[in-house]
């Protein structure tokens, strides 16, 4: 992972208190990190991962499994680029 607990914790508690209308977007999802810790800290608020896994090895398997297990209704990934 390309993170700490540290930063898992604020962005979840970040998510938790995202007003109404708000989404969180994780560009670059790598192994998912960022993108879990949003998605367990609101798991009814929108919350998006968009990476096509053309760097750092890819380890696009690995995450759809973490996120498969994981995700609710309103948790969406996207296999693209950003642009």
């Amino acid at each position: 992972r390309m993170s700490t607990f540290a930063v898992g914790a604020i962005v979840a508690r970040g998510v938790q208190e995202m007003p109404p209308g708000g989404a969180y977007l994780n560009v670059g999802v790598w192994h998912g990190y960022s993108l879990l810790a949003g998605m367990l800290g609101g798991p009814d608020r929108p919350c998006v991962g968009v990476d096509d896994f053309s760097e750092f090895g890819g380890p696009e398997e690995e995450f759809r499994a973490r996120f498969e297990a994981r995700a609710g209704e309103r948790h969406r990934f996207h296999s693209m680029d950003y642009r």
